[in-house]
């Protein structure tokens, strides 16, 4: 313990916790170290790790205060505002005039939208501790949540005067926010504010917080430029302060400025040359999937200082595996003393070698011990995904962006799923948290994925102005593919082809492939095939040795009826590109359409084998398989393929409705169903939910999604067909016969002769 006491008294926080280990391995109960561990973890970032020694501590005599008043900090930091008002009232109990407990007790309180019992303890503190700005400033907050706002206002004013006369000039830059923010975000009197505002940036402030601030509050009035110009007046004013030089890359990385960033940052190693400058370079290059330089400069870090050494073992290990030197890494995560440490990195191994159920066991274990971390929940997510379990995969995801949004991409992944599944509204949310994430708000993608659901809900006008972001973060070409997307379902094919000729661009030069694919597609689609090889004809003439080209050529030619010249297109890709698999698929459905149904099988399950992120392919096969009347090889492939392509909804849809024709394992196809239904609410995929619920025996659900696939479809007679038969078995036997009437009065289907069978039973009945 006396070992502890001097680390902890130098700040080695980390260095002590394997010597509390030791002490607590022969006394767990003992109070002044279950608490020392505490510090130590809430100290370097394991609050949720902190909680129990604490409480353990909290519970003892001579340690209800300290250990109390740290409980309920940590709780309240990991959000669990509940729990940080027990533990707040447990040291009131104890000491009812203890600040710290009460400041925490009503910060719990407000952030629970509890603004009354906040109330309580805000004035209390006022009446003990008038003359202290953390307490007037929470009572100001408090008061302005509860709608009084000629209080509150008078409050915030009060904190100006405070903050100028204290002779603190950090103190006086933060205090002269106060009335800023609060005429912004209260009251939205946005004159006032930007009058304040510029006031407070008039002082040149270098205080970290109140420069981040100011310049959330100049990006949001469109003004930039302004903020970048506070943190370059920041730096140039006080060069000897590294969080500055910190601050300012941070900002020009943001702003789409990396290299002026990276410049930013190799000045400041100039200057300074330690370890947390070096860190700060390092993490830049991480952030840039730069691993080669990332672990350079921590190599650097190690060799500077042995402060936090563990951590930055952990840091260039989980680099190494980046670089895919698996062995080295295993060997640092081997000797380090935090179990937790080595099983993300054990688990991170896994996942890249393809073995996503061995990754996500470690990250399991690595979550027990440490439910807050970020990258150990986003990790275990992506082992969830690739496991095909979409659900635990939301759920981790969900965890990541609560624990720390800015460390990884997990609202990206959420946004992702949510667009697959057809939960629109929660990709526009989730795209939205990912814009705040570790990307930034330059990324594209979120644009993308918030402008195709706001489409998807029938929100066209937000669809537009998803895609002016994407336009003006620098995203032209992306911008316009979705524009040409959106506009070819909303005012159809022709005003998308001219929204892509009226852009300007040189449609058939290189650099405008990707507008160049979207419209084939799109004139593919709309039967305007031979425009389609026109425009990719004069592409070929200026770059005739292009693969990707000559592909989308044998696209067009198969859709405008020249299967020969098609087969001729791909054949050139693969002489050029042997391992083109696009081709390969494009000539497997070339030989499917002459009947030669085992050489196209053959084409697809080498295209699939090429390309194995390609669950298209692997699904165009098993297709193939069952209409070759193999029944059981095709439900083999279906469920290889539902096992290693969860996201892909058709081979689920399928797999089930074969199940379900077979009677055989229900459970297994309502799940499959179910979520097929969830990633794509089409006909086909509510007709099989149906058709599942009617084999089970469960005929009102059966009635409710083909009915659901019935509005959707409403020229199918096999989907009518079915409906009756669900209606009747539901005892609805007038809506029964109308079905099958209709069903029968719209042509010749497979189970006509049935139809007429049923409506006889219904007549003699």
């Amino acid at each position: 313990m006396e070992e502890v006491r001097a680390l902890q008294d130098v700040g080695r926080f980390d260095a002590s916790i394997a010597k509390l280990d030791e002490v607590l391995a022969l006394d767990p109960d003992l109070p002044e170290a279950n608490y020392r561990l505490g510090l130590a973890l809430v100290q370097t970032g394991e609050p949720s790790r902190a909680v129990w020694p604490l409480q353990k501590a909290a519970a003892a005599s001579g340690y209800e205060i300290s250990a109390g008043v740290l409980l309920a900090s940590t709780h309240f930091q990991t959000r669990n505002f509940d729990e940080a008002v027990r533990a707040a009232d447990a040291v009131l109990a104890a000491d009812p005039e203890r600040q710290a407990a009460m400041r925490i007790r009503a910060n719990a309180n407000l952030a629970a939208r509890r603004p009354e019992a906040a109330l309580a303890d805000t004035e209390l503190l006022v009446e003990l501790f008038p003359s202290d700005y953390g307490v007037r400033a929470l009572h100001a907050t408090v008061l302005g949540e509860l709608g009084r706002l000629d209080e509150a206002e008078r409050e915030h004013e009060a904190l100006k005067r405070m903050g100028e006369e204290s002779g603190d000039p950090a103190l006086a830059s933060r205090a002269c926010l106060a009335p800023a923010i609060f005429a912004n975000d209260v009251v939205g009197d946005a004159a006032k504010a930007a009058t304040l505002y510029d006031e407070c940036a008039a002082r040149n402030p270098t205080d970290t917080v109140v420069l981040n601030h100011l310049v959330g509050y100049f990006d949001s009035t469109g003004n930039a430029e302004r903020g970048t110009s506070l943190w370059r007046d920041a730096v140039a004013a006080k060069p000897d302060r590294l969080e500055l030089h910190r601050g300012l890359a941070e900002r020009l990385q943001a702003q789409g400025e990396g290299d002026e960033a990276k410049s930013v940052l190799r000045a400041a190693i100039d200057r300074f040359d330690s370890a947390p400058a070096w860190s700060m370079l390092a993490a830049f290059h991480r952030l840039r999937g730069e691993p080669e330089p990332a672990l350079e400069a921590i190599e650097r870090v190690l060799a500077l200082s042995e402060e936090d050494e563990e951590r930055m073992r952990f840091i260039q290990a989980d680099v190494l595996i980046d670089l895919g030197e698996f062995e080295r890494a295993e060997e640092i995560a081997d000797e380090l003393s935090q179990p937790v440490y080595a099983k993300l990195l054990r688990g991170r191994i896994h996942l890249l070698r393809g073995e996503p159920a061995e990754a996500l066991a470690e990250f399991e274990q690595g979550i027990r011990a440490w439910p807050n971390n970020a990258a150990a929940r986003f990790l275990a997510g992506v082992a969830a995904r690739d496991l095909g379990d979409t659900e635990r995969a939301i759920s981790e995801f969900r965890e990541a962006v609560r624990a720390n949004n800015a460390e990884t991409d997990a609202a990206l992944e959420l946004a992702r799923i949510h667009l697959r599944r057809g939960a629109f509204q929660q990709a526009v949310t989730a795209s939205s948290m990912a814009l705040r994430g570790r990307g930034g708000a330059l990324q594209p993608e979120p644009y993308v994925i918030a402008a195709r659901a706001f489409a998807a809900l029938g929100k066209p006008d937000r669809a537009r102005l998803s895609i002016a972001h994407l336009e003006e973060h620098g995203h032209v070409h992306e911008a316009l593919r979705e524009r040409m997307i959106l506009e070819n379902r909303f005012a159809g094919a022709e005003r998308a082809v001219a929204v892509a000729e009226e852009s300007g661009l040189d449609l058939a030069s290189p650099e405008q492939r990707l507008i160049l694919q979207q419209l084939v597609e799109i004139e593919i689609a709309t039967g305007d095939a031979a425009s389609a090889v026109a425009r990719v004809d004069e592409a070929i003439a200026r770059t005739p040795d292009d693969a990707t080209l000559l592909t989308l050529r044998g696209a067009a030619l198969a859709a405008a009826g020249r299967p020969d010249d098609a087969r001729a297109a791909f054949e050139r890709t693969l002489t050029l590109d042997a391992d083109n698999a696009e081709a390969r698929a494009g000539i497997a459905g070339l030989d499917a359409a002459r009947g030669e149904m085992k050489k196209a099988i053959d084409g697809f399950d080498r295209a699939y084998a090429l390309q194995p992120d390609e669950g298209r392919y692997g699904y165009l096969g098993a297709q193939l398989v069952l209409a070759t009347g193999d029944v059981d090889g095709a439900i083999e492939r279906l469920r290889r393929i539902v096992e290693r392509h969860p996201g892909l909804a058709g081979p689920r849809n399928d797999l089930a409705w074969l199940l379900a024709e077979r009677g055989e394992e229900l459970d297994l196809a309502l799940e499959l169903a179910k979520s097929a239904q969830r990633s794509h609410a089409s006909a086909e995929v509510l007709d099989t939910l149906g058709w599942v619920h009617f084999r089970r025996g469960e005929y009102a659900e059966a009635v409710d999604a083909l009915g659901r696939a019935v509005s959707r479809a409403p020229d199918a007679p096999s989907l009518r067909y079915r409906f009756g038969l669900a209606l009747r078995q539901a005892g609805e036997e007038k809506r029964a016969r109308e079905m099958f009437e209709s069903a029968l009065a719209a042509g010749s289907f497979p189970e006509a002769e049935d139809a007429r069978r049923q409506l006889s039973r219904l007549a003699g009945s």
